[in-house]
Order: C-alpha cells, then sequence, then structure tokens
C-alpha cells in the first residue's frame, strides 16, 4: 500500500485505538485523518498510543454511543455523509444477501426451515461470553413449545454445546453449526422467528436482518454505558433487539468482566432470560398488529 496515495483515511475505532489506525493512516499519506480523539475513552488510557497527534480532524466529545452511530460521526466530519446513521432499522444489504438465490436454495434444501423456526446460538469468541448450554436449553425448550423448529447455528467449534442442548430436546431440531458460509448463514437468520444467543458476530447478522434479537452479555447494567465492551456500543443493529445483563460485575471484576472462563454472565438465571424473551416477542407481535 505504500505506493498508494489517499484523500481522506477514515478511523473508526473508538478513541484508543489498539490497531495502529491513525498511525498507518499517516504512513499512508493520508492528506486528511479523521477519528476519536483519545480522550473520548478515559478508561483505556493505559493503552494509548497517542494517535491524537497523527489525525488531522478529530471528535473530542462523544455525541452517540453506539459503534455504528459513533463511525457515522466520523464519516460526517470527513464531509462524506450528512445524516446520522440510524441503528434501528433493517440493514437492506444483508436482506438482498438472504434473498439471493444461492442462499434460498441452500435454505430449500432443509424441510426443517420450511416451517417456523427458532435460533439458538451458544457460541461466542471468549469463554467468559458464553452462558451455558444447560442454560440456552431451557430456551431451547421454550422455542419449541410455541411450535417452532429449534434451529443450532454457530462454528464447527459450537457443536459440542449444540448437541448437549438437543439432547434435553424431546422433538426434532436442526444441527447447522460449522455448515453454513456467510451467505447461508444470512439466509437461515432472515428466515426465522428468533435469535436467542451469546454477544457475538452472527447475532449481529440475525439482528440487521430485522429478527427479534436477543442477546446475552456478561457487562453489566450498572457499568459505564460509554465503555468500550459496553452492549450500548455494540449490540445489534436492527429493529428488534433486547439485551439480558448482570446487574453489576461480580468481584474481583470492576469495570467489565475480564475472567478466563464463564463468570460474570453466570449471574443471569434462564428463567429471567425465559420471562425475557416472552416478554419481548409479545411486543414484538403487538408492532406488527399495529402495523397492520
Amino acid at each position: 500500500m505504500k505506493d498508494l496515495r489517499f484523500d481522506v483515511c477514515i478511523t473508526l475505532r473508538g478513541g484508543v485505538d489498539p490497531f495502529h489506525s491513525a498511525h498507518l493512516a499517516w504512513l499512508l499519506g493520508g492528506r486528511e485523518r479523521v477519528g476519536f480523539s483519545s480522550q473520548v475513552e478515559p478508561e483505556r488510557s493505559g493503552i494509548d498510543l497517542g494517535a491524537d497527534l497523527f489525525l488531522t480532524r478529530k471528535i473530542e466529545k462523544i455525541g452517540a454511543v453506539h459503534e455504528v452511530q459513533r463511525g457515522g460521526e466520523i464519516l460526517k466530519l470527513a464531509g462524506l455523509i450528512q445524516n446520522p446513521i440510524n441503528v434501528n432499522q433493517t440493514v437492506m444489504s444483508l436482506l438482498s444477501i438472504a434473498h439471493s438465490f444461492a442462499a434460498q436454495k441452500f435454505i430449500e434444501a432443509f424441510p426443517e426451515l420450511q416451517g417456523p423456526y427458532g435460533i439458538i446460538a451458544p457460541g461466542a469468541s471468549f469463554p467468559r461470553r458464553r452462558w451455558g448450554a444447560e442454560r440456552f436449553a431451557i430456551l431451547a425448550r421454550e422455542i419449541a413449545n410455541r411450535g417452532w423448529m429449534p434451529v443450532f447455528v454457530g462454528g464447527a467449534e459450537d457443536n459440542a454445546a449444540c448437541e448437549a442442548i438437543a439432547a434435553t430436546l424431546r422433538g426434532p431440531f436442526l444441527n447447522l453449526t460449522g455448515k453454513t458460509s456467510f451467505v447461508q448463514l444470512t439466509a437461515v437468520c432472515a428466515g426465522a422467528k428468533c435469535f436467542i444467543g451469546n454477544d457475538s458476530g452472527t447475532a449481529h447478522v440475525a439482528g440487521a436482518t430485522g429478527v427479534p434479537t436477543l442477546i446475552i452479555t456478561a457487562f453489566a447494567k450498572e457499568s459505564l454505558e460509554s465503555h468500550h465492551a459496553s452492549p450500548c456500543r455494540s449490540h445489534p443493529v436492527g429493529p428488534h433487539s433486547a439485551i439480558a445483563q448482570p446487574r453489576k460485575q461480580m468481584y474481583p471484576c470492576i469495570d467489565e468482566c475480564l475472567a478466563e472462563e464463564p463468570h460474570c454472565i453466570l449471574q443471569i438465571g434462564a428463567d429471567e432470560v425465559r420471562d425475557m424473551f416472552t416478554a419481548f416477542i409479545a411486543k414484538y407481535d403487538a408492532s406488527k398488529e399495529k402495523k397492520m
């Protein structure tokens, strides 16, 4: 990339960016380098790489919380867009992927996906973000009791957890862990009645397609909303999302859960999430009837 030249370089990450984005923008010779000042994330000052010095324009006060909206503020400051980004709407580009020929051909190959189904996704990139198969099993049974087929999605590494959940079910299910491409996963998510899972990339796909998406997170309600790990900053975009959280971090965690194994997230009970899910779906159904 050293032979390329750029008029504008955009740094969309938060103020204290651990990936040297502003430094790279400067090395690439970007005439305009736009990003967030490190001052907007004081809780991460210990890993501040001095990016402010490399920015020609920067935001020094947070005007929005969600990462997508924050990224929109950067684009506005750079003059690339005019209006704020709405994170409470369906992402039409993902729906286009879900409705593509290749995606629909995959859906048609599974009789289980021709009727109503709900998605369970027990995987997550970090162990502390994994709620536990035995708890997801209660939600999977709730989905089955509604007459919806439980469908499991995730990477191949999530197969054992999904098999453990499936073993508690009396009826049919479909396990797609490790069996979908991004296009196929998008189609499966878009056709679902609901999505229940940990804070993961798969949840973001489901939420963005407009499906009612409930995530379970280890980040506590009483912690700082603007914290880099807060779901207020990173919850799935889309019109229908809900977040199950512990009330506070559990000792020795303070600002966020930093345990190497499931820890703070285990304070969230399965009955609590089931009740939350029931209310969430009722609200979604009511909103659909109101539109009709």
